[in-house]
């Protein structure tokens, strides 16, 4: 595996990063950071296709590469994502992922934080600390429940077949996983991936790392996670215009259907 720079950018380290406005308008240049990371030499190798252990080293490269970038206080935060297929947004075919380094917070995340900071208040609890237990309880929605990390598809999916993988233990930053929590994490997303490819067909996908912004930048408390988001349908002018999501599947079934048929709760481990 390698990690470059990408050959077209779109923030890079040599810009400015000063801010400027026009009445109401404001903007920033685009100071940051955006690398490429090359999962392997083998060009039809799918993510969940690697070895375990080559799964593992890749998943640690990752968290040394966020561990650097995050280091730099001009960084509030950085993204880790994957985009498979071409209706998923990848424009190379060969296997890789993509982090950016951005000077702001994203929106997502700012929402998050404060959801996170005002369930803190209301029930003094982590909010995905709670929602897991509540899960895993039901187990409806559960792919696997293992010791370190949970699999489940989200109790509002956004899209057909979405899964939302989370350490079990409160963890705010993904650049904090230690040796034993990569390998756990790589067993299960190996196992997830594989599900989709196939009970899916293999679908193009999103994954995306939702992780604690830099400490100058957080709004509120955080507990990191994974997103796999597989691009079965397109979204329209009604979620664009309203940003609530119309799912075919519901998340139950979902999650019977990636299990294999007749099988409704996922393995605790």
């Amino acid at each position: 595996m390698r990690v470059i720079p990408n050959l077209f950018p779109a923030l890079q380290s040599e810009s400015s990063g000063k801010g400027e406005s026009e009445g109401l308008l404001k903007w920033v240049a685009g100071r940051g950071a955006h690398e490429v990371v090359v999962e392997s030499p083998l060009h039809d190798r799918g993510l969940g296709d690697h070895s375990l252990q080559h799964l593992t080293d890749l998943l640690r490269v990752c968290r040394d590469r966020l561990r650097e970038l995050m280091d730099d206080p001009d960084h509030a935060y950085v993204q880790l994502f994957k985009n498979h297929g071409e209706a998923a947004g990848a424009s190379l075919t060969h296997p890789h992922i993509q982090i950016l380094a951005t000077p702001v917070c994203p929106d997502a995340i700012n929402r998050e934080a404060n959801a996170f900071r005002l369930h803190q208040e209301r029930q003094g609890g982590c909010l995905l600390c709670d929602l897991i237990r509540t899960e895993i309880e039901s187990g409806r929605r559960v792919l696997r429940a293992g010791k370190a990390f949970i699999a489940m598809a989200p109790f509002a999916s956004r899209v057909p077949f979405e899964i939302l993988i989370a350490p079990r233990a409160h963890l705010e930053s993904f650049q904090d996983l230690d040796p034993a929590g990569i390998t756990s994490l790589a067993g299960i997303l190996k196992e997830q991936l594989g599900r989709v490819k196939e009970k899916l067909q293999d679908p193009p996908y999103n994954l995306a790392l939702h992780t604690a912004p830099n400490s100058r930048f957080r709004t509120g408390p955080y507990h990191w996670h994974l997103e796999i988001l597989p691009r079965l349908v397109r979204l329209g002018g009604f979620e664009w215009g309203t940003g609530m999501y119309i799912n075919p599947v519901p998340p139950e079934e979902a999650a019977k259907i990636l299990l294999g048929t007749g099988t409704e709760h996922g393995r605790n481990d």
